[in-house]
């Protein structure tokens, strides 16, 4: 198999390393043999072409999809802990001078003081302050959808602060500040668990994928005390996932890994960025 990149491949990975054939598997036995596999949809219907990735089989209906997807986020979350990378911290500065020229003020968040390079990879609040006493939250919004809108915010001259965009791993104030102050925010530096059976952890490369996966089973033995021998199978697997955490952190320790540049995120999840990704 190779290696998933979205939540219904990572499914599929647990239950083949449980020892739990999947309809996808099942599929792929019957039509090596020349003999069509019938599986039924969501709706009852009949089917025989290829199943969707991570479906539940009805034949081992435990460790369900939901228990699988539970697993995998506390997987991730106990990767974050481990590494420390849960969250940046405290409320963080950058200060910015008074702007004169027109357009957005654009800060390289790949090389914050303070952060290991290219580590943050959301941003969860942000404000601006005018280092008296004044904090301006400061809105979300998404460059592409002003450019919709024929925003001329490029053009913009500069004045109070009062939203901020990301692109890639630029943060754009707009507009740009008239006098001098700070831009303070909160910034997540951990890997997110995957939302919906598209999702993957866009955080980290493909291939470290696995690594989060193998910390998951052994979450998953945790949420089985009454299942001994699954949950057997599943602590089988420490060996590997120790040696996972060793390589995330090894990973992430990188710090400027040419091997992958993850974009930022803002906190809510309908306007992650990445590539392949919906925004």
């Amino acid at each position: 198999m190779s290696t998933p990149s979205n939540l219904a491949g990572y499914r599929e990975f647990l239950r083949l390393r449980l020892g739990i054939q999947t309809p996808l598997e099942r599929w792929k036995l019957y039509a090596d043999t020349g003999t069509p596999y019938v599986w039924y949809d969501k709706t009852g219907a009949e089917r025989t072409d290829e199943p969707p990735s991570g479906m539940q089989p009805t034949w081992q209906p435990d460790p369900s999809n939901y228990k699988l997807d539970s697993a995998i986020s506390n997987g991730a979350s106990t990767a974050n802990r481990q590494i420390g990378l849960a969250d940046a911290g405290s409320i963080r500065q950058v200060a910015v001078s008074a702007q004169t020229d027109d357009g957005p003020y654009i800060i390289d968040l790949a090389a914050v003081p303070g952060f290991t390079d290219r580590s943050i990879n959301s941003i969860r609040r942000a404000w601006w302050f005018d280092g008296t006493e004044t904090h301006q939250r400061l809105i979300p919004t998404i460059l592409s959808s002003l450019d919709r809108i024929d925003s001329q915010y490029i053009g913009e001259s500069p004045s109070s602060a009062r939203r901020f965009a990301i692109e890639g791993y630029k943060l754009y104030i707009l507009p740009a500040p008239s006098a001098d102050g700070y831009f303070e925010f909160m910034a997540g530096c951990g890997i997110l668990a995957p939302q919906d059976d598209t999702d993957g952890f866009d955080q980290i490369p493909t291939d470290y994928d696995p690594s989060v996966l193998y910390i998951a089973l052994i979450e998953l033995a945790k949420m089985l005390p009454n299942d001994v021998e699954m949950r057997s199978r599943a602590e089988a697997f420490t060996p590997d996932a120790t040696a996972a955490l060793e390589k995330l952190t090894a990973w992430f320790n990188g710090g400027s890994n040419e091997e992958v540049e993850p974009q930022l995120i803002f906190d809510a999840r309908m306007m992650r960025r990445w590539g392949r990704r919906r925004y």
